[in-house]
């Protein structure tokens, strides 16, 4: 027969619930740690890119932003990327994206806009890599446009064990990105 408030599980044998104990401080202090335990499970790299393509900001910020037209000409393995909420194009703009070279399916979010400027976007799932960051931002230089690549690339779960490896992938698919826009852009003005 056991005591009354005795099991066998529970801090008796090491183990530990979530706190119901009717104190929310020390409830938010435990949703903290868990959340900052869980932060440390992802891998974060930083990967930038830029390319300087001869033809206007404006030129160039027309053919990145029509991401549902032209996403797929110049994202390698990209198939098809579509706007999956009403109205134009901005902040708060989700995205759905499929893949041709592996099948993946990713959603995204825009979370800043700036026409002629700048975009950015954070990807929503699958979940490995939920948080992810890439951002592209135009710089007019003489006339012509420089194109900048940024990805704060975040691995979750799992997936993290293989993530030191994976940063070289996105580095090169970050680097094929932008100058494909490069090549296309040029070869449309020389014809």
């Amino acid at each position: 027969m056991c005591e009354r408030g005795w099991t066998p599980f529970g801090p008796q044998a090491g183990l530990k619930f979530p706190s119901h104990s009717g104190d929310k401080r020390k409830d938010v202090v435990d949703a903290q740690s868990k959340t900052q335990r869980r932060e440390k499970n992802i891998v974060m790299a930083r990967i930038e890119a830029s390319v300087v393509v001869d033809r206007p900001v404006e030129d160039v910020w027309k053919f990145i932003s029509d991401l549902s037209n032209n996403g797929p000409k110049w994202n390698p393995g990209v198939l098809e990327v579509k706007q999956t909420s009403a109205g134009p194009l901005g902040v708060g703009t989700t995205l759905r994206r499929s893949g041709s070279t592996r099948p993946y399916l990713a959603t995204s979010r825009v979370t800043e806009y700036e026409p002629g400027r700048k975009i950015t976007l954070e990807v929503t799932s699958p979940q490995t890599i939920r948080g992810t960051i890439e951002s592209l931002g135009l710089e007019n230089i003489e006339g012509k446009t420089k194109l900048n690549s940024v990805w704060e690339l975040k691995i979750n779960g799992f997936y993290r064990l293989i993530g030191p490896f994976q940063v070289g992938n996105v580095r090169k698919f970050n680097e094929a990105r932008i100058s494909n826009v490069k090549h296309i852009l040029e070869s449309e003005a020389r014809s």
